[in-house]
Formats: structure tokens, C-alpha cells, sequence
């Protein structure tokens, strides 16, 4: 029966993200650890210029240019209406640029290309040409 408990609480510990160390402590107040940093997806991303003109490069060339919504504020962290349509990384981009392989994108007509969280559906980046 010990063992059955004991395995339990390494099970939930290590769904938790606890270590087994701390689950196997004895202690009664077990509270789990926020996920790490790299386990989130951030909606902000550092790309050099160099990065910029690749993603720009590659992307601009083959996407359809959308009509952003009036009232639409082009800014990181914002949310993309609905009415926007985004569309994944392409592969050849994310395999040059390895941060954005989680990412989608639209192009605007304005020539903006918003890199956008999928999770959440904020903008992450915004490129201009």
C-alpha cells in the first residue's frame, strides 16, 4: 500500500513538474513549481536583422497579403482579430530561423508581417519592409 502511495505521489509530482526528490520528502504541503520559462512560449521574440530580412525574404514572396481590420493596433502583444488569417511558418523559414518553428504569420497589406503565437493569438514580432 506504501508503495502504491509513494508511486502516486512521484506520478503526480513528476506531472506536476516537481522532482522526485521533493515528492519523496514526506512533506504535506507539496506545491508545484510554475513551468520553466522554456516550457512557455513567450509572445515576444528578439530576431537580428539579419533574421528579419531571411523571414521577410522567404515569406513575402509566396503569402497573400491580408486587409488588416480598421480599428486593428499593430503592436507585439496585441491580439489578431479573427477576421485575420494566419498561416504557419513555412518549413524552409523555421528550418533558417529555428525560433519561429511554433509561430504562424500574416502579411499585411501595408506591408507588415506579424509573427503571431498560435496559443494565444497575440503578436510576437512585427517585420516591415
Amino acid at each position: 500500500m506504501k508503495t502504491r502511495t509513494f508511486l502516486s505521489v512521484v506520478t503526480i509530482a513528476l506531472l506536476s513538474g516537481l522532482s522526485v526528490a521533493s515528492a519523496s520528502s514526506g512533506s504535506k504541503d507539496i506545491k508545484a513549481k510554475p513551468a520553466s520559462s522554456s516550457m512557455l512560449q513567450k509572445d515576444q521574440l528578439s530576431l537580428t536583422s539579419s533574421q528579419e530580412k531571411t523571414v521577410w525574404r522567404d515569406i513575402a514572396k509566396h503569402a497573400r497579403k491580408e486587409k488588416a481590420p480598421a480599428n486593428f493596433s499593430i503592436k507585439v502583444g496585441t491580439s489578431v482579430p479573427s477576421t485575420l488569417m494566419t498561416y504557419p511558418v513555412p518549413i524552409k523559414t523555421s528550418n533558417k530561423v529555428p525560433s519561429l518553428r511554433r509561430y504562424q504569420y500574416a502579411l499585411l497589406e501595408n506591408n507588415k508581417l506579424l509573427i503571431v503565437n498560435p496559443h494565444d493569438n497575440k503578436i510576437a514580432d512585427v517585420i516591415t519592409h
